[in-house]
């Protein structure tokens, strides 16, 4: 209706980036590019909306492990004059795959308080209260986050895990088949997986089982990955990792500094893998280094 209007543009490419993360079948980079062909056009149109739009082109960066320009970006996002719930959730995701846990709590819950109503940026604030280990928060925002319906696999796998981590296993199996039938993947592992994360005897049936589907498709990466460490196969999870050619669309990799990823980051291939995905050189640019098992970067300021 009307061709100038810069926001339709900034919603337009903001559905074609999220696009793939709903449906698995789509064709992750052609929508990307589609996206950024869409907002390139829209800027052109409506010079106004090139703050909000750098939300967008960090989110794809994001994905396609750029993360200095993600970073770049997601911050003047959330710099300019008026920031949106988005341009927080956005951030919030990308300092949290850089290793910046704590900032990207702040963030999500700058992005949860200015649009409360908002389901995703309530999802990523349980998720971001879970990473830190603020298990009542986790508890407060899922349960807020699943009254509001979100149908977003990222938050039934993530929240999953954190029923797994406080003893809900029987939730955390429905939560995972939900998730599993929404992208059109195979449910039937999800029982046999999980009893035998409690039984050390089951699991080397359960890493085969795995392990089929996963050469059949039908498991994403981060998901078995994430599954192999829990079944104290972190030999075969770094195995994932370094042979993924991209990041899964699940979890990200803001995954990898949790709790139950301890023995993960403590492989000897870790190095490798951090390397392989660009992290280690956006470390090194940005004067980050490990300290206590964490990242500490120097620019993690959220003031």
């Amino acid at each position: 209706l009307d061709p100038s209007y810069g926001p339709a543009w900034l919603g337009l490419a903001y559905t074609y980036s999220i696009w793939p993360d709903y449906e698995r079948s789509v064709d992750r980079w052609a929508t990307f590019d589609r996206a950024l062909a869409i907002i390139a056009e829209g800027i052109e149109a409506d010079p106004s909306i090139r703050e909000s739009a750098a939300t967008v082109y960090g989110y794809i960066y994001h994905k396609q492990n750029r993360w200095a320009e993600a970073i770049e970006n997601t911050t003047v996002a959330v710099s300019a004059a008026s920031p949106g719930a988005d341009d927080y959730h956005w951030h919030s995701r990308v300092l949290a795959s850089i290793g910046r846990l704590e900032d990207s709590r702040v963030y999500a819950r700058m992005g949860a308080e200015l649009d409360p109503e908002y389901p995703v940026l309530m999802s990523r604030l349980a998720i971001s209260s879970f990473w830190v280990n603020d298990l009542d928060s986790a508890e407060r925002y899922f349960n807020i986050a699943n009254q509001m319906d979100l149908g977003a696999s990222i938050h039934s796998l993530a929240y999953s895990l954190y029923l797994l981590r406080t003893g809900r296993a029987d939730e955390a199996k429905s939560r995972t088949r939900q998730a599993l039938v929404s992208l059109n993947l195979d449910a039937s592992w999800v029982a046999p997986v999980f009893d035998a994360i409690a039984d050390p005897s089951a699991r080397p049936a359960a890493i085969a089982m795995l392990d089929d589907l996963y050469g059949k498709g039908q498991i994403p990466d981060n998901v078995m990955m994430t599954l192999a460490v829990l079944l104290d196969n972190t030999d075969r999870a770094m195995e994932v990792g370094l042979a993924s050619e991209s990041e899964g669309a699940l979890f990200e990799l803001e995954i990898i500094y949790i709790d139950e990823f301890r023995s993960f980051r403590q492989h000897p291939r870790f190095g490798e893998f951090v390397a392989k995905v660009g992290l280690q050189d956006y470390w090194n640019s940005a004067g980050c280094t490990w300290v206590n098992d964490r990242i500490v970067c120097p620019d993690a300021s959220t003031d």
